[in-house]
Formats: structure tokens, sequence, C-alpha cells
């Protein structure tokens, strides 16, 4: 090929973006009369992910619609005080952007509310649902659907 003449490469990945670039998916290089040689490296090609909006029960961040990396995860807090992702004892659940189809996932984990069961007083016994949990150590959490705790 002769010097000075462009070449044009398209990121393989429909999803995938230039290093480096925010909305190119082509890169042109060219071959300088100088050196006689294309460079060596000349960008690679990344999905990004835009942050998406919070799924119910969770606190938007204040960076949705930024870039992640494919492979890079953000973490949403559960938007009530109380909150804890359904099946955990924590309040934040991570999502990943896709590496291949550039987008994070959807039907995220529930945050449900937990309320302490007080250690009975003197002269009651606990009346709980032994259905919830197989053992019970006070203070107890117990999640509850409606996110009310009474």
């Amino acid at each position: 090929m002769d010097a000075g003449v462009d070449v044009t490469y398209t990121c393989a990945n429909a999803e995938a973006y230039v290093q480096g670039t925010t909305d190119d998916r082509t890169v042109t290089v060219q071959c300088p009369a100088a050196t006689g040689a294309f460079p060596n490296n000349f960008g690679t090609c990344e999905v990004r992910c835009a942050v998406p909006a919070a799924e119910d029960g969770y606190a938007n961040r204040t960076d949705q619609g930024a870039l992640v990396v494919g492979g890079g995860s953000v973490a949403f807090t559960c938007e009530h005080a109380h909150g804890y992702v359904d099946g955990t004892a924590s309040h934040d659940f991570s999502v990943e952007c896709n590496p291949n189809t550039g987008a994070f996932p959807t039907g995220w984990d529930a945050c449900v509310v937990k309320c302490s069961v007080p250690a009975p007083e003197a002269g009651y016994n606990a009346q709980v649902d032994l259905k919830l949990e197989a053992s019970y150590v006070f203070p107890h959490f117990v999640a509850f659907s409606d996110r009310h705790c009474s």
C-alpha cells in the first residue's frame, strides 16, 4: 500500500466504541511517507454501558447516564434507611456492565425493610412465625414484604 493512504477500521462489536472517544466506532490510520509504517497501536475498542436509573426500592445515583467500561460495576443503595437487599445483610446491590451487550442487567433483587424483633419482656414468650427462619437469636430481624414494620 502506498504511503499517505488512509485505512479505516471499525470496531467488530456493534456495541463498542474506540477507547478515549465518546461516540466513535471507527479509527482511521495513515502510513506516513517519513516512516513507511502504520502506527503500532491506534487504540482499542471497548464496550460501555450508561449508568441506569435505579430500579424500584433503590436510590438513583448522581452519575446516572455516565459511561462504565464493559466488565465494570456500579452499586446502588436501598432508598429506605432500613432497607436490605433481599436475602442479604447488605444495603447495596452491584450491577455489572455486560462487556458484550453494553447493558446493565434488569430485574434486581428487591430491597426489603427488616425490623428488629425485640427480646420478650419478663412474663412473655416470643410468638414468631417459625417458617420465616429456622433459628432465632434476639434481637432478630424479620423481613416484611409490604415494607412496613408493625
